[in-house]
């Protein structure tokens, strides 16, 4: 992954990487027609080389993955969206609460990344669970094709299935465009999700990005497909001091199946720290 992807620190990122480092960010969110909402977050990973140069101890809050940069698109879209349906789906029955696991790494290579994390979910009564993560990527001179599969098991919350395939062409270690297509599965739903986002991503300076997104969420439910939202947004990310300190804005709308479609604005800053 480029520099871009260092900047904006995905998810898909985050995961890969096999460094120390602790990360916080606060978010304050304000949707049209709702309250303004706040969220305190932290995710830490330490690496420790005289037990093992391929782990990592993780403590994180389940979910944080998804939502770990306003700017990779669904997040700054369907994390947003409040109206609730009488239908769970995968996404919203996954496990919620922190965690701690060691990560081990079975193969790190630029083509191929396979790890599993063991660990326990604590809440009351402890959750332990397994997590087994894979990508495969096939490269070119400016285009990418990549395949990340995540399964979970959970003791208390089962089986969980992510399944994502990216399109990514750059023009530069700066500046690039990307659609992904997720499917998720959980064993105690009542429908699947289906999410497809496309992303720009471009930086301005070495300290200021932004990205535009588009984004269509979808459900089976008991063998019939249908898209239950959309979205639009667009996100700017810029340097605040030094190296550790960020702030995001993300801006944007969803149109909710829930609410019959009707535009539904919202606004959300967040200060992140990585250290």
């Amino acid at each position: 992954m480029g520099e871009i992807d260092r900047f904006f620190a995905p998810s898909a990122y985050e995961d890969e990487v096999n460094t120390s480092f602790f990360r916080v960010y606060f978010d304050i969110n304000k949707t049209k027609s709702e309250d303004m909402t706040t969220e305190l977050n932290f995710k830490f990973q330490a690496k420790f080389p005289a037990l093992s140069k391929n782990a990592k101890v993780i403590v994180k809050q389940e979910g944080e993955d998804s939502n770990t940069s306003l700017l990779e698109g669904q997040n700054a879209t369907s994390q947003n969206s409040t109206a609730q349906s009488p239908v769970v789906t995968a996404q919203q029955a996954q496990p919620e609460g922190y965690s701690a696991a060691v990560r081990k790494f079975i193969t790190e290579s630029a083509k191929i990344n396979f790890s599993y994390d063991l660990g326990i979910k604590m809440n009351v009564p402890l959750d332990p669970f397994a997590k087994i993560r894979f990508r495969r990527s096939w490269d070119w001179e400016k285009f990418s094709i990549y395949y990340i599969q995540n399964n979970e098991y959970f003791r208390i919350d089962r089986l969980f299935n992510e399944s994502s395939l990216y399109f990514e062409y750059k023009f530069n270690e700066l500046n690039k465009v990307q659609l992904r297509n997720s499917f998720y599965w959980a064993h105690v739903s009542d429908a699947e999700n289906v999410n497809h986002n496309l992303n720009f991503y471009h930086s301005i300076t070495d300290t200021i990005a932004i990205a535009w997104n588009m984004s269509a969420n979808s459900v089976i439910e008991n063998g019939v497909f249908y898209y239950n939202s959309y979205g639009l947004s667009t996100g700017y990310r810029s340097l605040l001091f030094k190296d550790w300190f960020f702030g995001e804005i993300a801006l944007g709308t969803n149109f909710d199946k829930t609410s019959e479609f009707k535009s539904k604005e919202f606004v959300t800053f967040r200060i992140d720290m990585i250290f």
